[in-house]
C-alpha cells in the first residue's frame, strides 16, 4: 500500500495480516478506520477523501441514537461527543399549514421519548453537529499518515492478490480489499457496478435506477429564536411539507424545512439547488408554525439564520453492495431521508459490522495467499447479509416518516389526526426493536454506560429475529380448538349454577390475571388492553372466552415483548385495585349461584353486570381515589414499583383460592379414590365438559408460557426459578392437589412474574453480576 514511509507506517505495514483502503472520510470511512485502528489484531489502513479536508467549514446536525453511540463509545470517541451533544428532554408534534397558526396533536402535554430511550439504552438520544463529530473522528485516529486528502478515486483495478486504487492526481494505493464509504455519488460504487457488468450476471441499468428523489430539504442552522426553549424537539405536519427543529445548547436551533418535488428524479436527474432557490423556498413556507398558536413560525427562523442549505433528498436500496475485494457500505449503498434521523447511526452501524468481518479475516489469515479473492467475497456477502435487511427497514420507516410528515394521502393524514393523539410510547417501542439486536463491535469491549438501560443489547432480539405469529399460533391451536368445540357445545353461562359453583374461585384468579394483563405496558397496543370486552365474555361463556384469551395472550407475547423491563410494568393504580375486584367477584358469584330457587334472579344476568361495574369501580378509585398514576415516571426509574403489589395481589388470591377449594372438597360428598382425584383436577366429582376445559386450558397455557421461559434461558437459578420440566410438574400437580386449578393458576403467575421482573434472556448483554 502506498504510504508515506513513516517508521509507524513501516512497522503496521510489516505486522499487518490485512491491508484496506478506505475511500471516503465521511462518518462510515472515519467509524470504520477508528474501528480498526483499535484492532488488537494490527489492521493497516489508509483513508483516501476527494476534497481538500475531512471536515467540512459548514452542515447539519445529525442525530446520535443508542446504536450509534454504543460503537462512539467502544471505538473511544463518545465521551468527547457527550459535551456537544444537544440533549432533547421534550418533544411536540404539530399539525398546520400556510394559513393557521397550527395546535399540538398530544394536547398540552409534550413528550418524553429521548427520556425513555436513555432509560432503556443508557444513552441521551441527541443531535450532534456533523461537523463537530467528524473533527472528532480526525482526532482520534492516531495514525494521521493514513488520512490522506485531495484523492479523487479514478478507477479500481482488482486481481486474484488484491485491489489498487488509482487516484485523479496519479498516485495509487494498493490493499487486499477497498470499501467504498464515498457518499451519494460514489466512484467506488460505479468500479463496483462496472465489476458485476463484466460478469454479466446483473442488470446494471436496473440497478442505477434505484436511487430516487421525491423530496427537498432545507439544513438550517439559525441564532436563538424566542419561544424556543433549550433541549426542545418539534415536529410540524403539513401537506406536502414539514419541519424538523432541535432548540441545542444556548438556544441555537437547527432546523429542517421538508418539501414535496414536483415529481420523482431519477438518479442521472437529481437537481441541485442555488442559495436563491433556498430562499424562496423558506419564504414560500414562513407561516408554518414551529409551535401551535403561532408563537413561532418558520419565517422567525429563517430571519434569524446563520447558515441554510437546499438540497434533494435521495432516497435508494442497492441490491450489491459488494463485488470482488470491493465493498460499500453507508450512503453509497443505503440512503434514506432524514427524517427519522437514521442514517448517519445506520453507516455508523455497518462500519461496524464492516470492521468485525475484517478482523475475522485478518484472524483467519497467517499467509498472504491465504487472503483469496473467494474468501474476501465470502466474508463481504456475510457482511450484506447481516446489513441488507436493516437497511431495508430503516430506509422504509424513513420514507414512511417522510410521508406521513408531508400528509400525502388520506391513510398519512388519518394515523396524524387519529392515532398521534393515543400513540403514547409506540414510536419509542418500535426504535427499540431496531436498537436491541443493532450490530457492534465483536473484538472490542462492552462499554459500561450500555450495560446502564433496562433494556439490554441482545442479538437474538429486534425486527430481524422475531418469532413468526404463525408458528405461536400454530403450538396455541388445541387452546383456539378447545374454544372452537366449547363455543359449539356448551351452554353459556352454566359455570356459574349449581353445581358449577366449586369453580368460580378459579374463574376469579382468572378475571384477577386477565385485570393485571390489562394494565401491563406490553399490551397497551392489543386487544389484551380491553379488560371490559374480556370480562364480558369471560362472564357470557367462560369455557370459550379462557382458552381463547390464553391463546391470544400466547400469540401477542412472545419473550422478545418484554425486552425492555418497563414493558413487563403494570399501571399500579390499577393493579391496585385487582384485589379488591377479585373480593367482589367471589361475593356476587357466590350470592346469586347460591340460591337457586325460582324467585331469585338469575345468576347469570347478575353477574352478566360485574365486568361492568367492574371497570366503572376501578376508573372512579384510579381516578378520584388512589393516588394519581406514576406510570410515567415508573417507566423510566422504577420498573418494579408494581412488583410488591402484585406479590401480595397473587400470593392472597392464590390463598383464598386454595381456602374455598378445600372447602368445597370437604362439603362435598365423595366416596370413591377416583372422584377425589377428578376433584383435585377438575373440581368436580364427574367429568364435567366445562370443568375439563378450563383446567386443560390453564395447563396448556402454563406449559407453552414456561416453554418461553425455558428457551430464553430465563427460568434457571434458585428461588422461585425451577428449570427442570419433571420438577415443574411435580410442583404443578402438587398445587392443583392441594390447592385446585384457581391455585395453581395464580401461583404461576406470581412465578412468571418474578421472572420477568429478574431474569434476563439468555443472549442478553448484562453485567456480570444480573
Amino acid at each position: 500500500m502506498s504510504k508515506p514511509d513513516t517508521p509507524s507506517t513501516v512497522a503496521r505495514e510489516k505486522e499487518a495480516k490485512l491491508k484496506v483502503v478506505i475511500v471516503g472520510g465521511g462518518i462510515a470511512g472515519l467509524t470504520l478506520a477508528n474501528a480498526l485502528e483499535r484492532s488488537p489484531i494490527p489492521i493497516d489502513y489508509v483513508v483516501l477523501e476527494a476534497r481538500d479536508e475531512f471536515v467540512p467549514m459548514a452542515g447539519a446536525t445529525i442525530g446520535v441514537a443508542p446504536n450509534g453511540s454504543r460503537i462512539l463509545d467502544q471505538i473511544g470517541l463518545y465521551d468527547d461527543v457527550i459535551p456537544l451533544l444537544h440533549l432533547v428532554s421534550n418533544s411536540g408534534l404539530h399539525i398546520s399549514d400556510d394559513k393557521s397558526d397550527g395546535r399540538s396533536l398530544t394536547g398540552d402535554s409534550r413528550l418524553d421519548f429521548f427520556s425513555l430511550t436513555q432509560a432503556r439504552t443508557g444513552y441521551a438520544g441527541a443531535f450532534v453537529e456533523r461537523k463537530e463529530l467528524l473533527e472528532i473522528m480526525v482526532r482520534h485516529i492516531g495514525r494521521k499518515e493514513c488520512l490522506l486528502t485531495d484523492k479523487s478515486v479514478c478507477a479500481v483495478e482488482q486481481d486474484e492478490d488484491g485491489a489498487t486504487v488509482i487516484c485523479a492526481d496519479g498516485t495509487k494505493y494498493r490493499g487486499d480489499v477497498v470499501v467504498g464509504a464515498d457518499g451519494i455519488r460514489s466512484k467506488t460504487r460505479a468500479e463496483m457496478w462496472r465489476a458485476v457488468a463484466e460478469e454479466g450476471k446483473v442488470d446494471m441499468e436496473k440497478e442505477r435506477e434505484v436511487m430516487t428523489a421525491e423530496y427537498q430539504c432545507v439544513f438550517g442552522i439559525s441564532k436563538p429564536v424566542p419561544g424556543l426553549d433549550a433541549g426542545s424537539n418539534d415536529i410540524t405536519h403539513s401537506e406536502g411539507v414539514s419541519t424538523l427543529v432541535v432548540t441545542g445548547n444556548g438556544g441555537r436551533v437547527y432546523w429542517f424545512l421538508f418539501g414535496r418535488m414536483d415529481r420523482v428524479y431519477k438518479m442521472d436527474e437529481i437537481p441541485r439547488f442555488s442559495a436563491l432557490d433556498a430562499e424562496a423556498f423558506a419564504k414560500k413556507h414562513s407561516q408554518l408554525a414551529i409551535r401551535p398558536q403561532g408563537l413561532v413560525k418558520l419565517g422567525h427562523l429563517w430571519e434569524a439564520r446563520e447558515h441554510a442549505t437546499l438540497i434533494a433528498l435521495e432516497e435508494g436500496d442497492f441490491a450489491h453492495w459488494t463485488a470482488g475485494r470491493i465493498v460499500c457500505l453507508g450512503d453509497a449503498v443505503h440512503k434514506m431521508t432524514p427524517n427519522n434521523g437514521s442514517g448517519g447511526n445506520l453507516a455508523m452501524e455497518s462500519a461496524a459490522a464492516l470492521a468485525n468481518e475484517l478482523y475475522r479475516l485478518a484472524a483467519n489469515t497467517s499467509t498472504p495467499h491465504q487472503l483469496t479473492t473467494r474468501r474476501v467475497q465470502e466474508s463481504f456477502q456475510r457482511f450484506q447479509r447481516r446489513m441488507h435487511p436493516r437497511a431495508k427497514e430503516f430506509i422504509k420507516t424513513s420514507a414512511f416518516v417522510t410521508r406521513i410528515q408531508a400528509l400525502v394521502g388520506f391513510k398519512e393524514r388519518f394515523i396524524v389526526n387519529y392515532f398521534y393523539p393515543y400513540m403514547g410510547d409506540f414510536p419509542i417501542n418500535i426504535s427499540s426493536d431496531v436498537q436491541v439486536g443493532a450490530p457492534r463491535i465483536d473484538y472490542l469491549p462492552v462499554p459500561p454506560r450500555s450495560l446502564a438501560g433496562n433494556m439490554p443489547y441482545n442479538p437474538s432480539q429486534g425486527f430481524e429475529n422475531h418469532e413468526r405469529v404463525w408458528i405461536r399460533a400454530l403450538l396455541a391451536l388445541p387452546l383456539l380448538l378447545a374454544a372452537a368445540w366449547a363455543d359449539k357445545n356448551m351452554v353459556p353461562g352454566a359455570e356459574f349454577n349449581q353445581p358449577e359453583r366449586g369453580l368460580v374461585a378459579s374463574y376469579g384468579v382468572f378475571y384477577a390475571i386477565m385485570l393485571i394483563e390489562s394494565a401491563r405496558r406490553a399490551n397497551h397496543y392489543n386487544i389484551l388492553r380491553f379488560a371490559l370486552i374480556w370480562g364480558i365474555l369471560a362472564i357470557h361463556h367462560p369455557t370459550v372466552t379462557i382458552p381463547f384469551y390464553f391463546a391470544i395472550l400466547y400469540i401477542l407475547t412472545p419473550i422478545a415483548t418484554f425486552k425492555a423491563s418497563d414493558m413487563r410494568l403494570t399501571n399500579i393504580s390499577y393493579a391496585t385495585t385487582v384485589l379488591p375486584t377479585f373480593l367482589v367477584f367471589l361475593a356476587l358469584t357466590y350470592y346469586t349461584s347460591s340460591s337457586p330457587s325460582s324467585q331469585s334472579p338469575s345468576p347469570i344476568y347478575i353477574s352478566a353486570l360485574f365486568p361492568l361495574l367492574a371497570s366503572l369501580t376501578q376508573h372512579l378509585l384510579t381516578t378520584h381515589i388512589l393516588p394519581p398514576s406514576t406510570i410515567l415516571s415508573d417507566r423510566l426509574s422504577n420498573v418494579t414499583r408494581d412488583l410488591p403489589t402484585l406479590r401480595h395481589t397473587l400470593w392472597t388470591i392464590s390463598a383464598i383460592s386454595a381456602l374455598l377449594w378445600q372447602y368445597n372438597l370437604w362439603s362435598s360428598s365423595i366416596s370413591t379414590t377416583t372422584g377425589s382425584i377428578l376433584y383435585a383436577i377438575f373440581e368436580t366429582s364427574t367429568t364435567t365438559p366445562s370443568h375439563v376445559l378450563f383446567t386443560l386450558a390453564n395447563l396448556v397455557c402454563m406449559a407453552l408460557l414456561t416453554w418461553d421461559l425455558k428457551a430464553a434461558g430465563m427460568a434457571v437459578g434458585g428461588g422461585l426459578c425451577l428449570s427442570s420440566w419433571p420438577v415443574l410438574a411435580l410442583c404443578a400437580v402438587s398445587i392443583l392437589i392441594v390447592g385446585g386449578n384457581g391455585t395453581l393458576l395464580g401461583l404461576f403467575w406470581l412465578w412468571r412474574e418474578q421472572i420477568l421482573a429478574t431474569k434476563r434472556h439468555k443472549d442478553a448483554v448484562v453485567r456480570a453480576d444480573q
